[in-house]
């Protein structure tokens, strides 16, 4: 039963539904503009590696500047030309590493280890261009075949 002036329980039950749900839109919406603003910091930081064009001669600055600026700008191309090329033999040393220590095991201990190994091997006979994983990889494969004697 109501007295007069009470307020009905169902309004109070509203009340606190909707201020839970701004609450909830509060935090959503302030978790949205800090990430907003992470993404954002993150694109601008990553902007100058994506492209790495050479710089236009800037008339203001003299030729000896021009020159050292250019010189310079060719140091860095070279670097990174360095730098993914010790990347890529480090790539090719570990995984023609990783294959040689499947060879040395028993037989036993190899076939036991197949189902983790040969999916992530099999991958690489199509897409792997290096040779030396290349004869790796076939290798490997051989070994499968002797064992299960897929070819006599």
């Amino acid at each position: 039963r109501r007295v007069h002036g009470e307020t009905p329980e169902y309004i109070y039950d509203s009340k606190m539904y909707t201020v839970a749900t701004n609450r909830t839109i509060n935090n959503l919406m302030k978790e949205y503009k800090k990430r907003k603003v992470q993404h954002s910091r993150s694109v601008f930081v990553r902007k100058p590696f994506q492209e790495m064009k050479e710089h236009p001669l800037d008339n203001s600055l003299t030729i000896k500047e021009n020159v050292k600026n250019a010189e310079i700008s060719r140091q860095q191309k070279c670097s990174i030309l360095k730098d993914s090329d010790a990347k890529y033999q480090a790539w090719t040393e570990m995984i023609t590493g990783m294959i040689q220590l499947f060879q040395e095991l028993s037989d036993e201990m190899f076939k036991d280890l197949l189902p983790m190994s040969f999916p992530v091997i099999n991958q690489l006979t199509c897409h792997v261009t290096n040779p030396l994983v290349r004869q790796a990889v076939f290798d490997y494969m051989q070994r499968i075949s002797r064992i299960y004697k897929f070819v006599t």
